[in-house]
C-alpha cells in the first residue's frame, strides 16, 4: 500500500510514519518544514520526503498524481491557538486553502484511495465540567485556529456529499508524547520547571483531555484502507 502523509515532520505525523513503516508501506511525506517541524522526528529509512507547501497547488497536484497513493493521511496544519490569534492568515492559508488543494488534487486520481483528515475536538467549542463530544455535536469554534479546522472539516464533508469523495474525519483531542514541540502544554510546563520559570496554571473552568500519542497513531492505522468509488 502507498501512503501519502502531509506534515510528517511534525509531532503526530512523524509518530504515525514511524509506526506505519513497520508494516512495509511505501510512504511519501509532504512537509513545508515550518518552525514546528523536525526532520529528526522520522527515525526510519526508505521514506520519500518532499519539502513543499500544501498551499502550493501545482506542486501538490504533481506530487499526488505522480505517486498515486492508496491513502492520504492529512496531518499538516497550523495548530497553536495563541499564534492563530496573533496572525490568523497562515492558519487560513494552510488549514483551509491547503486542504482544498489536497481535495482538488486527490479528486483527479483514477485509482481507489482513502483520504484521512486529522482534525481536532476544538471545532466543537468548550465542554463544561461534565459531558463529552461526539460526531453529532454542533460545531462551535472559539478561535481562528479552531475556525480554520472547522472550515476544513466542512470542505471535506461538502466533497463527500457533492462528489462522493472517499474521506474520514478524525477529531482528535490533545495528544502528548515524544518529540512534542516545546510550545505545547506538557513540554512547556516541564521546560519551565527545569528553567525555574513560573508555571501558569490552567483556568479553573478549563478541562483538558490528553491522550498518549501512540494510541492515536495505532487508531489511525486501522482506518486507512482504500475506499472504492
Amino acid at each position: 500500500m502507498k501512503l501519502l502523509v502531509t506534515g510528517g515532520y511534525g509531532f503526530i505525523g512523524s509518530n504515525f510514519i514511524n509506526l506505519a513503516s513497520q508494516s512495509n508501506y511505501k510512504i511519501t511525506n509532504v512537509d513545508n518544514v515550518t518552525y514546528a517541524a523536525d526532520k529528526n522526528n522520522i527515525r526510519v529509512e526508505n521514506i520519500n520526503n518532499i519539502e513543499i507547501d500544501i498551499a502550493d497547488y501545482p506542486n501538490i497536484e504533481k506530487t499526488i498524481l505522480d505517486f498515486k497513493p492508496d491513502a492520504v493521511v492529512h496531518f499538516a496544519a497550523e495548530s497553536h491557538v495563541d499564534n492563530s490569534i496573533e496572525d490568523p492568515y497562515i492558519f487560513l492559508n494552510t488549514n483551509i486553502l491547503g486542504t482544498y488543494n489536497l481535495l482538488q488534487a486527490c479528486s483527479k486520481l483514477e485509482n481507489n484511495f482513502h483520504f484521512i483528515h486529522i482534525s481536532t475536538d476544538e471545532v466543537f467549542g468548550e465542554l463544561g465540567k461534565e459531558g463529552f463530544f461526539n460526531e453529532k455535536t454542533n460545531y462551535d469554534p472559539k478561535s481562528p485556529y479552531s475556525a480554520s479546522k472547522a472550515s476544513s472539516d466542512h470542505l471535506i464533508r461538502a466533497w463527500q456529499n457533492t462528489y462522493g469523495f472517499p474521506a474520514t474525519i478524525v477529531n482528535c483531542c490533545n495528544n502528548y508524547g515524544p518529540n512534542q514541540h516545546k510550545e505545547k502544554l506538557i513540554p512547556k510546563i516541564i521546560t519551565n520547571c527545569f528553567s525555574n520559570k513560573l508555571v501558569s496554571p490552567a483556568s479553573s473552568t478549563s478541562t483538558f483531555l490528553i491522550i498518549c500519542l501512540t494510541t492515536t497513531s495505532k487508531c489511525l492505522s486501522l482506518i486507512f484502507t482504500p475506499c472504492k468509488r
